[in-house]
């Protein structure tokens, strides 16, 4: 998907993978899950429209990685059980939201920035929130006025 405003009104399944590019717009607060590698890149915006943390959906990679890169900005709650989720790029890539996944890295030089809104805590859907176990936590945060 490149290049246009999309709105989902339902849950997106993609069998293999799914990248979102070139400026595309994805309005709807809808769930995203794909069997294969997800990228979100390209000054892609992802559920800017979602407000509130109860809200927030899932980005899904049921067998892959997740890319956020290039001036991308993703609200969402990005789960890849079996990859790794990179935050990548020379360029500024915003996640508002939170990470699950084998493992966490950021690429390459330029701002990278994960914002977890303190709202998802109260998310029975998460580990730790509500009527989740204790089994993640928060290794280290840097407060920001944004």
């Amino acid at each position: 998907v490149h290049g246009e405003n999309i709105h989902l009104g339902g849950t997106l399944y993609a069998a293999g993978s799914l990248t979102v590019n070139n400026s595309v717009n994805v309005t709807g607060g809808q769930h995203l899950i794909a069997g294969g590698n997800v990228v979100i890149d390209g000054g892609a915006i992802l559920n800017s429209d979602v407000g509130s943390p109860s809200a927030i959906p899932f980005l899904v990679s049921t067998g892959g990685s997740v890319t956020l890169s290039g001036w991308s900005q993703t609200t969402a709650l990005v789960y890849a059980p079996s990859g790794e989720v990179q935050m990548a790029g020379f360029t500024s890539a915003r996640l508002v939201g939170a990470v699950f996944a084998q493992s966490f890295r950021t690429l390459n030089w330029g701002g990278k920035t994960l914002l977890y809104p303190v709202g998802l805590g109260n998310r029975t859907d998460l580990p730790s929130g509500s009527g989740g176990g204790d089994d993640i936590s928060i290794l280290s945060w840097k407060v920001s006025s944004q």
